[in-house]
């Protein structure tokens, strides 16, 4: 009974690091064999995970009763809901997270529970719950039963040596073995597909001691940027210079739903008809990292690549990143910045301010639907429109919206009526968004008919775009290709085929206003007639090949523009 106890939570405790690796290689290119894949790596697999068991028994035989309990309580709680993280994260980006990342903002959960609950956590995920307290159960049974048999003590002490041991020597000859150039950085994301969860948190750990007792930062230099031949197109500057900025950064905008019907209506028919008389960018992409959706702000306001283990603006040190509100702000602009949500998520009160902003209105300046997590872009936008009309003149206002959050529930029940979903086969994930993201889009019409009335938009240079992707519809990519729309009344509407990112917005809005950029910005004005490529996630380069296709392959070599980046905002 011992040994079937002993075997039966080995596995389980083995399932997730399986299930894991069925996921991560769900994704394989094409021309993988999945089964095959997994044959080949069986004993590497083996030797990475085989560890968890042997740590967990070992700890499991010693100690007080007491010690006993609140162990194999302790340690499945952080075990189990570890892996349930690892797959959230998988499931909205498709990727593995830097380690730290699962923990950094765990404060901030319970303001995306229903995104968790509704979007991100798929069916086949809750036998990873199920697995807690079962493991749990079958511990408690074994302890009880070990307590009585001294011999057996003595075999799981012998096993748990003999394996610790040649865990140890296997990934640590790998580690050795490996070259300084194919090793990979333990706060890389490919770090625990390498080298297993338990290998890259003690690297990680011992990084952190080594880094902070004994390592001095070393300043990176300036990369210039990324791309080098710049050949600027003529704009009408004469009658744009001194106009008002407004930046509106729209929650989870699919560039999809734009100019598509249903039962014909028209999902976006405000955006549609801004789009004619708009220069829309075809292959604009986004900037999602470590931050979350204030990547998009980062890399907007600073030009300057987001970062993989926690948003940017926790970390930036006033002075040393010159931002746009910095450079507009010696033009003569009062600078502003628009959140119906509260300041404190993902530190945005605190970065908007040290990156120059006059202002941040965040849910302590709104009131009913206007404020919070729950929302409407309508309210939101009137309430802002009191303060954009009292700023000085020339003004840059920031405004970030929240209603299409996911999981996108947040939209007036009558709404979906509309597009006669019963005759369609949407599920219900995409008829939330669907119906969520035409109020937005009412919204947003609602915006542009309040700054009118204002007298505003004549003067006005109006950017819109999308903070990321939805994940609402079955689109495993990594790049995130968003809609961005410029318009002004000087500026004559077409599609741009060039290819950029939030990094080349700062940029575009110093060629637009014909004013000197910001010190050490990585991006280029769209505007440039030779940018074909950007970079996303670090060292994932975005280009057109010869053929005039978009390809994104991994580039090492770009990787001196994230050091940079990373250098920059710590």
């Amino acid at each position: 009974m011992i040994y079937v106890l002993y075997l039966l939570i080995s596995f389980l405790l083995l399932l997730p690091y399986l299930d894991f690796f069925i996921a991560l290689h769900s994704i394989l290119p094409p021309g993988y064999n999945l089964l095959f894949t997994f044959l080949k790596r069986s004993i590497k697999l083996f030797m990475m995970f085989s560890i968890v068991p042997v740590f967990y028994f070992n700890f499991l035989k010693v100690g007080s009763k007491t010690y006993k309990i609140l162990f194999i309580i302790g340690f499945n709680t952080i075990y189990f809901f570890t892996f349930i993280a690892l797959r959230l994260y998988f499931n909205y980006y498709q990727d593995t997270p830097e380690p730290s990342l699962l923990f950094a903002n765990s404060s901030e959960l319970w303001a995306i529970k229903e995104q968790i609950l509704y979007q991100l956590l798929q069916p086949l995920d809750y036998w990873l719950i199920a697995l807690w307290p079962i493991v749990i159960i079958l511990s408690f049974l074994f302890i009880k039963k070990i307590e009585l048999n001294h011999l057996i003590n003595l075999k799981v002490k012998y096993v748990t040596i003999g394996l610790l041991l040649v865990y140890t020597g296997y990934i640590s000859a790998q580690f050795i073995i490996e070259s300084p150039a194919k090793r990979i950085d333990f706060h890389s994301t490919d770090a625990i597909r390498a080298y297993g969860i338990t290998w890259t948190v003690a690297g990680l750990a011992y990084k952190g001691i080594r880094d902070h007792f004994f390592k001095e930062e070393a300043a990176i230099p300036y990369p210039g940027k990324i791309s080098k031949r710049i050949a600027l197109a003529t704009l009408p500057s004469s009658s744009l210079k001194g106009s008002n900025i407004i930046i509106i950064q729209i929650e989870s905008l699919e560039k999809l739903v734009m100019d598509k019907k249903i039962n014909n209506i028209e999902i976006t028919p405000f955006l549609n008809s801004l789009k004619k008389h708009s220069i829309f960018f075809e292959h604009f992409y986004s900037q999602h990292y470590g931050g979350g959706s204030s990547d998009a702000e980062l890399s907007t306001l600073t030009s300057l690549l987001p970062i993989s283990d926690h948003p940017s603006f926790q970390t930036i040190v006033p002075g040393k990143v010159e931002s746009l509100a910095h450079v507009l702000k010696r033009y003569g602009y009062t600078t502003a910045g628009f959140h119906a949500n509260y300041g404190n998520i993902f530190s945005r009160e605190m970065g908007f301010k040290k990156l120059g902003f006059d202002e941040f209105y965040s849910a302590n300046y709104f009131s009913g639907k206007a404020k919070g997590f729950y929302s409407w872009d309508k309210e939101f936008f009137k309430q802002s429109m009191k303060y954009i009309q009292n700023m000085p003149k020339p003004f840059f206002a920031y405004l970030i919206t929240v209603q299409s959050h996911g999981p996108f529930r947040n939209y007036h029940p009558e709404t979906p009526s509309l597009f006669h979903f019963e005759n369609t086969d949407y599920n219900i994930l995409e008829r939330n968004y669907i119906s969520v993201i035409h109020e937005v889009d009412e919204a947003i019409g609602e915006l542009f008919h309040l700054l009118d009335q204002a007298g505003l938009i004549e003067h006005t240079i109006i950017i819109l775009f999308a903070d990321h992707k939805s994940r609402a519809f079955n689109d495993p990519s990594i790049d995130e290709c968003i809609p961005l729309l410029i318009c002004h009344k000087n500026l004559s509407p077409k599609t741009n085929d060039t290819i950029g990112s939030h990094i080349d917005i700062a940029p575009t809005v110093a060629h637009l206003l014909n004013i000197q950029e910001g010190k050490n910005w990585l991006g280029n004005s769209l505007f440039d007639l030779n940018q074909k490529q950007t970079i996303i996630r670090g060292e994932d380069l975005i280009h057109k090949t010869s053929e005039n296709k978009i390809k994104v392959e991994f580039d090492p070599s770009l990787r001196n523009y994230y050091l940079f980046s990373k250098f920059m905002v710590n």
